[in-house]
């Protein structure tokens, strides 16, 4: 299954939203993955949501976990004023959100995430935890995809037991085509209910279903097909734009992983093809570690609007204003100081040594990432002499791979989603030695068993790398929507 077939199944322009206006109070509905001691969601049954306080009654949550009987009968957003917010915010220092991510789970699970629980073996889930996020998110992130598994949606435990057998049998070499067939069904049957409006939470303003079914479909279709079903992908964001009601998902949403994860693989698109990102990010105040983005939240604003500008001048003239923001853009990167970041140290808390040593170096190679890619785009726009810019470049693609070397021999574990910092690395370097020499490198980033990911960014760079020699004058972000289709994930 190609881009190609993804872009057939994934649900058209008519599909019926729930406007913003009609859920104000969406922002109220608390987060069980961003404090899960600020909220008791096992005593909720004995508070009472905005609505039924109004109206001097008890909420009742009979069919869903995030929406009591009476919204979801009024088709209303049920949200609580006080007691996720004013807890969060003041909570101890030591409170939970600073322990082992491994500690952390939602306080119970959806009848989706039960089926599935029961369904995936604890050895297949915990590996492919362990080999996407760390061992020490192993605990932490199963339970927060239980979490966001839909209990309206019959094949949520069948989506992700696919996923974790499919990467077993990947990592064991025993995929055959009839097991991918078997995959690929309970994918495409999870988008054809998407398709004809039988998708999760319609009842109520709940965003986790579609969080953790776009996670679900786009690992599935990664470790299957090696591509990450964008526009799955950017449906199922554009869904939770539409039910969050801004272009800047709420702070409390935004620590959810498997949203992280979403928002920066399409991000990660978006700078790679020059296209518009599907949404922004909020970062709050006490924002911590996340086990897909790791340090790098705070750079994530500064990284769509690049993707914006690179977007906006891609097909038009650019303009002064246009022109200045990206110079300022650039300053601002540049000027970020992760030691400041990493001055309190209770961010670690809790982290091993090896998954320290991969956020520190995933942040500061996104950093440098976005300072060579500001310096490229400002030059395609004819600002700068495009040979020191070329020699700039290739500065921060030098570091760059240096610095993920440097982590890769000082660690036992593999690296840390950065397979987009490398691939802009990589595409920089000059000489026949030199390109061989990083060809190496997308399998150890996406795991030797993974070799249609692998071999679809190894075949990208050659390619990228003859039109680069054939057109030494053209940006090669330009080049990317002219050679066969490929992703990068994180």
């Amino acid at each position: 299954m190609t881009e190609e077939r993804f872009l057939a199944l994934a649900p058209g322009p008519g599909r019926r939203y729930i406007s913003a206006g009609r859920a104000p109070g969406l922002g109220l509905v608390p987060c069980a993955l961003c404090s899960p001691s600020s909220v008791r969601y096992h005593g909720r049954g004995a508070k009472a949501c905005d609505r039924c306080h109004r109206r001097k009654k008890r909420c009742r949550f009979s069919y869903s976990r995030w929406a009591c009987d009476g919204c979801l009968r009024a088709e209303e957003p049920c949200g609580f004023l006080v007691a996720a917010e004013h807890d969060r915010h003041d909570a101890d220092p030591d409170a939970a959100w600073l322990l082992p991510p491994a500690t952390q789970r939602p306080a119970f699970l959806t009848a989706g995430g039960m089926r599935c629980a029961l369904a995936c073996p604890t050895s297949a889930r915990d590996d492919f935890i362990a080999h996407f996020f760390s061992p020490g998110f192993a605990g932490r992130m199963h339970a927060v995809l239980l979490a966001c598994l839909p209990p309206e949606l019959d094949c949520a435990a069948g989506i992700c037991s696919a996923m974790y057998e499919a990467f077993e049998a990947a990592r064991g070499g025993r995929m055959t085509d009839s097991n991918v067939e078997v995959w690929l069904q309970v994918m495409v049957s999870a988008i054809g209910l998407m398709r004809h409006g039988a998708a999760p939470g319609l009842a109520c303003f709940d965003l986790l279903p579609w969080i953790g079914l776009g996670f679900a479909i786009g690992h599935l279709s990664y470790v299957t097909l090696g591509h990450t079903a964008g526009p799955v992908r950017r449906f199922i964001l554009g869904h939770v734009i539409e039910r969050a009601g801004a272009p800047l998902l709420p702070a409390y949403l935004c620590r959810n992983p498997l949203l992280l994860f979403l928002v920066g693989v399409d991000l990660n698109e978006a700078l790679l093809r020059r296209e518009m990102p599907v949404c922004d990010l909020e970062v709050a105040d006490g924002w911590v570690p996340d086990p897909c983005l790791g340090l790098c939240l705070p750079l994530m604003p500064s990284l769509y609007t690049l993707a914006v500008l690179s977007h906006r001048m891609r097909d038009g003239t650019p303009t002064a204003a246009d022109l200045e923001t990206l110079a300022r853009l650039r300053d601002k990167m540049a000027g970020w100081d992760l030691s400041k970041v990493c001055s309190d140290r209770r961010l670690f808390h809790g982290f091993t040594p090896d998954e320290v040593v991969h956020m520190t170096t995933q942040a500061r190679v996104y950093q440098l990432m976005g300072q060579l890619l500001t310096t490229r785009v400002l030059t395609s726009a004819g600002c700068g002499d495009p040979e020191a810019a070329r020699r700039t470049a290739g500065g921060f693609a030098a570091e760059i791979l240096h610095l993920l070397r440097q982590a890769a021999e000082a660690t036992s574990t593999p690296l840390r989603f950065v397979a987009m910092p490398y691939f802009a690395a990589a595409v920089e370097t000059i000489g026949n030695n030199e390109r061989d020499a990083v060809l190496d490198v997308p399998w150890g980033l996406t795991g030797t068993f993974m070799s249609q990911a692998a071999a679809g960014v190894s075949m990208a760079l050659r390619n990228l790398w003859a039109l680069e020699d054939r057109l030494p004058g053209r940006l090669w972000l330009d080049h990317v929507r002219e050679i066969s289709p490929f992703s990068l994930a994180l």
